[in-house]
């Protein structure tokens, strides 16, 4: 009970930074007028101040005047009719004016007017939105083969295997990551928003992210093998074997950013243990493809990264040479890598690791690579639990 506190607590306070954003600004314009009356120059010097400020021109003549404007010593009632005038001109997108000089000429008055333009701006802020990450959304790939697992069929492997995907993905805290499967639910919101609540609340609506990459994924074959043993006493173990393939597709080009097939054999016999091992292994490949693991800083014969990575695991590193061009198509294929170190992940947390330096010189912002690792090597992930026969993959990452 004290864990799904501290987490809807968590959600809450992170849900405050969320808020309606009101903005109000004023801009002010001069405009120069003559005429025979006082009433005609105010209204030459108003039609130059408003085009100055509205960027469209206003006829001059009679614009904002009438001819029963009758002028005050202190000019205070032709300058509240003008008001009224600006106003029905514009739309009220202008406030005020006030005249800053009025001079008597030989054939009339020259007058200087100051207008006003306020305006007021209302916007949703959203709450923790002020980064770089990539935004991403996972959906298993349509006419997934028949296949099934401890008695679950194939939808429901699939379906649960995207939520626990999704968790690792949000647990690497490298990527926003996007719903497109609530929309039933959303649509009944933005009915109540549209229909019976407060106008402000729909400065929500319209705020629908994109997605910058799309991670398909199925499994194409699931195998139970058990085995039955006697030496003392009896017992049994199993394995699943699972194979599984999947993309990471750019939504802008439609271009494959990483594709892998990969073969697990997972010795457990629960359901959640073997869906968890899969959605890891298709998440920290897609990480390393998309965020390669990068030192972030070099301290005390030990390398830093921002991203979570399995403990013992070995990575070589290398700093970015010169650029390397395809002589045929002129395109750049890449940058020259420079062997740097080879260092060993020692400890780690959801966002964190630390590696220390076995050999050479690490520098910050160096790209790794996960090392080739003997099969009968055993490391740990970042929750402690033990992660046999670890191989790296093309381009970064490893599978278990």
């Amino acid at each position: 009970m004290k864990k799904i506190l501290i987490i809807f607590l968590g959600l809450f306070l992170v849900s405050l930074n969320a808020k309606v954003v009101t903005t109000t600004s004023t801009k002010t314009a001069t405009g120069e007028g003559y005429g025979i009356t006082y009433s005609e120059a105010v209204d030459n010097a108003l039609a130059q101040a408003v085009t100055k400020l509205n960027g469209a021109y206003i006829k001059a003549s009679n614009s904002f005047s009438q001819t029963q404007l009758e002028s005050s010593a202190d000019g205070t009632n032709i300058n509240a009719l003008f008001n009224q005038k600006i106003s029905k001109a514009t739309n009220g997108r202008f406030s005020s004016f006030e005249v800053i000089e009025n001079t008597k000429t030989e054939d009339g008055f020259r007058v200087v007017v100051s207008i006003q333009k306020t305006a007021v701006s209302k916007k949703y802020e959203l709450a923790g939105m002020k980064n770089d990450r990539r935004k991403i959304i996972v959906a298993p790939a349509l006419s997934p083969n028949n296949f099934s697992l401890l008695g679950r069929d194939s939808e429901q492997i699939l379906r649960d295997l995207r939520f626990k995907i999704e968790s690792n993905i949000h647990k690497t805290r490298k990527f926003d990551l996007l719903d497109r499967q609530a929309g039933e639910a959303l649509a009944v919101e933005r009915d109540i928003i549209l229909n019976d609540a407060n106008k402000d609340e729909a400065l929500k609506l319209g705020q629908n992210l994109g997605t910058d990459y799309i991670l398909l994924y199925t499994i194409s074959d699931v195998n139970t093998i058990n085995k039955n043993y006697s030496i003392i006493g009896s017992g049994s173990s199993s394995k699943v074997s699972v194979s599984i393939n999947y993309q990471v597709i750019t939504f802008a080009t439609r271009q494959i950013r990483f594709a892998d097939s990969i073969n697990l054999d997972i010795k457990s016999k629960d359901y959640d243990s073997i869906l968890n091992d899969i959605a890891s292994t298709i998440v920290l490949n897609t990480q390393a493809a998309i965020y390669p693991p990068k030192i972030e800083k070099i301290g005390n014969n030990q390398a830093v990264f921002t991203q979570s990575l399995p403990i013992n695991t070995q990575l070589e590193c290398y700093k970015k040479g010169d650029k390397i061009y395809d002589s045929y198509t002129k395109e750049l294929n890449g940058y020259e890598e420079i062997f740097s170190a080879l260092v060993q992940v020692t400890n780690a947390n959801a966002k964190t690791s630390y590696a220390k330096i076995l050999e050479g010189n690490a520098n910050k912002g160096d790209i790794c690579r996960f090392k080739n690792i003997d099969n009968n090597s055993t490391s740990n992930d970042a929750n402690g639990k033990d992660v046999k026969d670890i191989t790296p993959v093309q381009g970064g990452g490893f599978i278990f």
